[in-house]
């Protein structure tokens, strides 16, 4: 499947996304704020970033406003994935740096893959068989 990198100061964020992506074939990348993400994403450069937006160092917006003005990394599909901002704060601060996806938290799992599938330009996960009862 595809890398993606999932910026979160918050390690049970990140581990529940590390989870729930890794059961969905995907390589991860993790990193803790925005500057650690823009090194990864320089140095890897995945196929799809998710972030949060408020973090220590480099917030998620910041974070985005410098990877969209570096060529070889501007165009990577973002995902903004917060609890601190209200949807229309979250989507405001979105179209102002050119992300297209956000995501509160928490999210359904199954809205999370289907996002994630969006972005990466992938077709709708299909249900998986019903168990025998």
């Amino acid at each position: 499947m595809a890398t993606i990198l999932i910026v979160d100061d918050h390690i049970l964020n990140r581990q529940f996304l590390t989870a729930l992506l890794g059961f969905d074939h995907h390589e991860l990348l993790v990193a803790i704020d925005g500057a650690e993400g823009l090194a990864i994403a320089r140095a890897q450069r995945p196929a799809l970033i998710i972030t949060d937006i408020l973090m220590p160092n480099m917030n998620g917006f910041e974070f985005i406003r410098r990877m969209r003005a570096e060529a070889g990394i501007a165009d990577i599909p973002v995902i903004f994935y917060t609890s601190s901002y209200s949807t229309r704060e979250a989507g405001k601060m979105a179209r102002a740096c050119g992300v297209r996806w956000v995501l509160r938290k928490p999210s359904a799992p199954d809205l999370i893959l289907q996002t994630v599938h969006e972005a990466l330009g992938m077709p709708a996960a299909e249900p998986g068989p019903a168990s025998a009862p």
